[in-house]
């Protein structure tokens, strides 16, 4: 027997048939101390250098040369608020079609050609816009780009690719549709704007809606949205690359757009809020539904309207994290739901705030009057704790935000959308740092339930009852068909 085995057999017996004594060490008074939070290490949001490309495109760009990594983002002009009254999601279902056939290429090749390169290509779909985002190597952004071009000016747009799209649309539409948080959460906005409002569409379309879109609507759609560069067209990079690059991608695969004039371009006109004359309720049956999905919708502030960034603080104190007076009423003193939370939703088309929460059905009414009281308390106003917790959560969003190329890449696509300055991330940072308690409270109507709508997506037969023993004026609706 070698020698480490005997002693390894010594050490795994030792103490066997005898008392071991072992000596407790106790710990010094200076290992006990509970350490002191630093102050914050200076961070400062990056600032997207804004150029105009040789076509006449808008150009954003944070360089990024850690990693051969480069997000590359395609905006178009065309979104949902385009779509006819009578064929809502033609815009959803056409940018899905760009996934498929386009040049001399089918759709499974088109696929194989991007699984190859390890590149990954989505659409997003706006109410304005649509965004083709490409995530690739550096070295490989050429070539997926020359697919992306015949995504845009070639596709195919074949019959059976669009037998299947649609297909596949309408069954996960169905699906969606008995999903009572996904209802609640995707009609909210058509109960609180209406049917008229940009914001009241829904952008992926209803099943009427989508069986009515033929081939032609969508060959039609994309070609009346593929307008001149100069008017229709934003390109956002962030990583491993410089304008230069940019410039010449762009010059090789984007430059097949007709040369016309803003005046050609129909935008939709921005139209006033619809804004309830009184608090309304309204039901939406789900047969069987085990939970109540409550979504509260409330028109905010206006574009430029200097109290934005202290609601947006407020916001965070109310509802924005786990932390949040609904959260802390809802799920932690009444345990009847998992979550609850509410932010603000700014737009090109409108502004509102929203709060989201799912319910056990027997705490449907006990939960509205809890959150509704949660959201008055805004006009007790915000204590010096709020107002440090809020200003540091905002700022943890941008630095959080600065840590990923896809979400930088996608918050510079909004800033592009919705004609922002490139400096506007360190401008809000800043304002950030400088509101007080008093300007959040002032925000307090923001949070007033009775201005909005207030959507309920559960059993009827057992939530109905429940409401009118509560005393609470509803409206039993149906989901656009």
């Amino acid at each position: 027997m070698t020698s480490f085995a005997i002693g390894l057999i010594a050490i795994l017996t030792q103490g066997c048939g005898e008392k071991t004594e072992i000596e407790t060490v106790k710990p010094s008074e200076a290992s006990m101390t509970i350490p002191t939070p630093t102050e914050p290490s200076p961070f400062a949001p990056p600032t997207p250098v804004v150029s105009k490309l040789e076509n006449g495109a808008q150009l954003w760009l944070l360089e990024e040369h850690e990693l051969p990594v480069v997000v590359f983002s395609v905006v178009l002009s065309g979104g949902a608020s385009q779509d006819a009254s009578d064929k809502w999601g033609v815009a959803e279902l056409t940018n899905q079609m760009l996934l498929e056939g386009a040049g001399d290429r089918t759709a499974s090749e088109i696929s194989s050609a991007l699984y190859g390169l390890a590149v990954d290509v989505g659409v997003q779909t706006t109410h304005q816009h649509t965004v083709l985002q490409v995530s690739a190597h550096k070295d490989r952004l050429n070539e997926a780009l020359a697919i992306v071009s015949d995504m845009i000016f070639a596709p195919a747009f074949t019959e059976t690719d669009w037998n299947r799209v649609r297909e596949q649309h309408l069954a996960g539409l169905e699906q969606s549709r008995q999903d009572a948080s996904w209802v609640a959460s995707h009609y909210a906005p058509f109960f609180l704007y209406g049917a008229e409002h940009p914001l009241g569409r829904s952008v992926g379309g209803t099943p009427s809606t989508v069986k009515a879109i033929g081939l032609d609507d969508v060959r039609q759609w994309h070609a009346s949205r593929l307008k001149g560069a100069n008017t229709s067209m934003g390109v956002i990079a962030v990583g491993d690359i410089d304008a230069e690059t940019i410039a010449g991608l762009v010059n090789t695969h984007f430059n097949q757009f007709p040369t016309v004039s803003r005046e050609d371009i129909s935008v939709p006109a921005v139209v006033d809020t619809a804004i309830p004359a009184s608090a309304k309720t309204v039901l939406v049956d789900m047969p069987g539904a085990e939970q109540t999905s409550i979504r509260v919708l409330v028109p905010s502030y206006k574009p430029g309207d200097e109290r934005e960034i202290a609601a947006d603080l407020a916001g965070i104190v109310m509802g924005g994290t786990f932390t949040s007076r609904l959260n802390a009423k809802l799920r932690e003193e009444k345990g009847y739901t998992y979550g609850a939370s509410c932010s603000f939703s700014t737009g090109y088309y409108g502004s509102h705030l929203s709060v989201r929460t799912n319910v056990q059905t027997k705490a449907t009414t006990e939960a509205i009057a809890d959150l509704t009281a949660v959201l008055a308390t805004a006009q007790s106003g915000f204590s010096a704790d709020d107002h440090n917790k809020a200003v540091s959560a905002y700022r943890g969003d941008f630095i959080q935000m600065a840590g990923s190329r896809k979400q930088l890449a996608s918050e510079m696509v909004d800033l592009f959308r919705l004609k922002d300055p490139a400096t506007i991330w360190q401008t809000d940072l800043t304002t950030s740092q400088s509101v007080t308690p008093e300007q959040m409270q002032a925000t307090a109507e923001l949070f007033d339930a009775s201005r909005g709508v207030t959507v309920l997506v559960g059993d009827a037969k057992v939530v109905e009852p429940m409401l009118i023993e509560a005393g609470i004026g509803f409206e039993k609706v149906l989901i656009p068909e």
